[in-house]
Formats: C-alpha cells, sequence, structure tokens
C-alpha cells in the first residue's frame, strides 16, 4: 500500500492547432467531438467532462496509438487532431498560440492531482524533504488558460 501526498491540482483543457481549426472546423459542442480526430495516449479515452452539472462523455479512437503523452501534444500543436491535456503540459503552447482552447466551459474532472507516492507508513526524511522541496517549487507555479481565446480564421 501507498500514501499519497497531493504535490498541485491537474487542471486539463481541450485544445488544437489554429491549423487544425481553421482546416477542421471549430467545434462548438461536445457532440461535434464525433466528426474530428481525437488524439489520446493509451488509457486516456473516454474523456469525461462536465458543465454545469451535466456530464458527458467523448468516446471514440484516438487517431495515434501511442504510450506518450508526450507524442499527443505534439501532434496537437502540429495540426493533427484535438486533444485533452494537462494545463502544465502545454501552458506554454496555449500562451505562444500555438495551441488554441476550445469548449471551454467544458470541464475534464478535477479529482486528478499530481501526487508524490511513498510506501505507507514509512515516513522517510529523505522522501519527506524531497515532497517539501518538489511542493515548494510546484506552489507558485499557476497554469492557467490565456484569458481570452486566440483568433481562428
Amino acid at each position: 500500500a501507498m500514501d499519497a501526498v497531493r504535490l498541485a491540482d491537474n487542471q486539463r483543457v481541450l485544445c488544437a492547432s489554429p491549423a487544425y481549426l481553421t482546416d477542421r472546423g471549430v467545434p462548438q459542442s461536445i457532440a461535434e467531438l464525433s466528426q474530428h480526430s481525437l488524439l489520446a495516449a493509451q488509457g486516456q479515452l473516454p474523456w469525461h467532462l462536465s458543465r454545469r452539472g451535466t456530464v458527458r462523455v467523448v468516446e471514440g479512437p484516438s487517431i495515434v496509438s501511442t504510450n506518450s503523452s508526450d507524442v499527443i501534444r505534439e501532434l496537437a500543436s502540429s495540426g493533427a487532431g484535438i486533444a485533452l491535456r494537462s494545463l502544465w503540459d502545454v501552458d506554454a503552447l496555449l500562451h505562444s498560440g500555438a495551441l488554441v482552447p476550445i469548449l471551454r466551459e467544458w470541464q475534464a474532472p478535477d479529482n486528478l492531482a499530481l501526487h508524490a507516492l511513498t510506501p505507507q507508513g514509512s515516513n522517510s526524511a529523505a522522501a519527506g524533504a524531497f515532497i517539501n522541496f518538489v511542493q515548494g517549487l510546484l506552489a507558485p507555479l499557476k497554469w492557467e488558460l490565456p484569458n481570452a481565446a486566440q483568433p481562428v480564421t
């Protein structure tokens, strides 16, 4: 068994490149995602999204088969499709305009977070020091969506 210590939140966002959205159109609803190319690493679909108490499940295959979230991020930024990514993973790409958030009112579950795992009851001084160090590094970081969606023409 393991003990988990929460290090940081893990908010996620649906996003795609401006080129993809120009070519394929900007989805206006969750239902329209079925008409788009979805990008997800193995085990990351289906997506469970909610808006004001309404939950929708986005099913469908990813257009690629990979176990690498890095590959998914790079494919999304190169125009291959729509991805559900962690803000910490795509923050710089969103703020540079390489990726654009879509369907912003829909949220992924907020029960996911970054955790440190230690053997249950270990109480190691070294592990505690490491966890405190990482929490100190992450505490000032605020991964947020850009204030306004980037224009897509």
